[in-house]
C-alpha cells in the first residue's frame, strides 16, 4: 500500500483488517445469517491495471480479486439462484442460514468472458440483467462515454454547459478528470432521459468529438455469449433497453423501457426471462408506479441498489444489495455481509441526520 494514500484510508483499511481477525464480522454474521444478501457486480477485467483515470470508480473487478471474493462466499455462505430464493420468498419455504445470491447489472462481455469461467470453476451462480438495447452492439453506456472522452490525455481543457451557463473545465491532472467525470454524471442524472440525451448530443458536438464506440472493458456482449451464460447454469433477465432511469421516463415509456427489453431476452434466449434489475437503483430511481408495471409484466422482482441484507419477508419490487467494485477488499466484502456496515450506516443517520 502506497505511503500516498491518505491516512484515512488506511486507517479504515486496519480497523476492517483488525476486526475480521478479532471474528467481530461473523459475530454480526451469525445475528444475521437469516437474512438474505445479494451482491452486485458490474464487470470482471481480464486486465490488472488501467490507465489515466479509467475505472476509477471501480466498476470492473480485477479477475484476480473477482476470484478470492468468490472463495471466499463459496466457504461462507450458500450461494443460490434468484429464482430459487424468490420462490422460497413467495411460498414460506425455509431457506439455509447464510443465503445469498450474486448478480451482475448491465451486461458487459466481460461477464461472459471472464467472470462466468470463474463462476463455473468456483461452482457457483449468478444472475445477469442486460441492457438489451446494447446487446451485440459496439455502442456503449454514456457514462462510459464520458469517462473515454475524459481520461484523453491529449485534452487539456473541455466546454461544459449547466443550463445557460457556458463553462470551461481543467483536463490537466487526473484528478480534474475525476472530479469533472463526477460532476457531469451527477448534473446528467437529474435530467429526463430526452433531456440528458440532447445534452450530450450537444456536448459531443461543441467539443468537436464523435461518440465513442465501445472498447475494451466497455464492450457490451453478444446474444450467443448471453445464450451461453443461461446454457451454463446462469438466470438472465432485463436491465430495460436503454439503461434508462425510469423515473425519469413518461407512463408509456417506462411501460416500454421494461416490457420490451423482457421480451428482446425472452425472444433471443427462448426461455422465460422474469427478473429485472432497476438501472441506476437508488431512492428515486423507481416507484409505485414502476412496481405497478414489473407486477403488469409477470415479472417476479425488482432489485435495487440501496445497500442493505433483506429479511425472508421483504418487498420482491424493492430488495436491496449490496455493491462490490474493484476497491472492495476481502474484509469490506466480509462487514458488508455480516450487516455491520448497514448497521453503522443507519446508526449514523440515527445521530447525525
Amino acid at each position: 500500500m502506497s505511503t500516498r494514500e491518505p491516512l484515512r484510508s488506511r486507517l479504515r483499511n486496519w480497523i476492517l483488517i483488525t476486526a475480521s481477525r478479532l471474528g467481530y464480522f461473523r459475530i454480526f454474521a451469525f445475528f444475521n445469517r437469516h437474512k438474505i444478501n445479494i451482491l452486485y457486480y458490474h464487470g470482471v477485467s481480464a486486465r490488472e491495471a488501467f490507465p489515466g483515470i479509467e475505472n476509477y470508480q471501480g466498476k470492473h473487478v480485477r479477475a484476480s480479486l473477482f476470484w478470492r471474493h468468490l472463495a471466499f462466499l463459496a466457504r461462507r455462505y450458500n450461494i443460490l439462484p434468484l429464482p430459487d430464493v424468490l420462490h422460497a420468498m413467495k411460498n414460506g419455504v425455509p431457506l439455509p442460514p447464510y443465503t445469498a445470491v450474486i448478480t451482475f447489472d448491465d451486461g458487459y462481455e466481460n461477464n461472459a468472458t471472464v467472470a462466468l469461467p470463474s463462476l463455473l470453476d468456483a461452482g457457483l451462480t449468478a444472475s445477469f440483467f442486460l441492457t438489451t438495447d446494447l446487446i451485440g452492439t459496439d455502442e456503449c453506456l454514456w457514462v462510459d462515454q464520458l469517462e473515454m472522452v475524459l481520461n484523453d490525455d491529449q485534452r487539456m481543457k473541455m466546454f461544459v454547459r449547466f443550463g445557460t451557463t457556458r463553462e470551461t473545465v481543467p483536463l490537466e491532472t487526473a484528478a480534474d478528470r475525476r472530479e469533472d467525470d463526477r460532476l457531469v454524471r451527477w448534473f446528467c442524472k437529474q435530467l429526463t432521459e430526452a433531456e440528458k440525451s440532447e445534452w450530450l448530443r450537444a456536448f459531443f458536438a461543441e467539443n468537436g468529438i464523435d461518440a465513442p464506440k465501445a472498447r475494451g472493458d466497455h464492450r457490451f456482449m453478444s446474444w450467443d455469449q448471453a445464450r451461453e451464460l443461461h446454457a451454463r447454469g446462469m438466470t438472465v433477465g432485463s436491465h430495460t433497453l436503454t439503461h434508462a432511469i425510469i423515473t425519469r421516463l413518461t407512463p408509456s415509456e417506462m411501460e416500454r423501457e421494461i416490457g420490451e427489453a423482457k421480451a428482446a431476452c425472452e425472444a433471443r434466449l427462448k426461455v422465460r426471462c422474469d427478473t429485472f434489475a432497476y438501472p441506476n437503483g437508488r431512492l428515486g430511481d423507481f416507484s409505485k408506479a414502476s412496481t405497478d408495471v414489473l407486477r403488469r409484466l409477470g415479472i417476479t422482482c425488482g432489485l435495487t441498489t440501496i445497500h442493505g441484507l433483506n429479511g425472508r419477508d421483504a418487498n420482491v419490487y424493492t430488495m436491496k444489495r449490496i455493491g462490490v467494485g474493484d476497491r472492495t477488499s476481502l474484509e469490506e466484502l466480509e462487514a458488508h455481509l455480516s450487516g455491520l456496515t448497514g448497521f453503522a450506516i443507519r446508526l449514523r443517520r440515527t445521530l447525525f441526520g
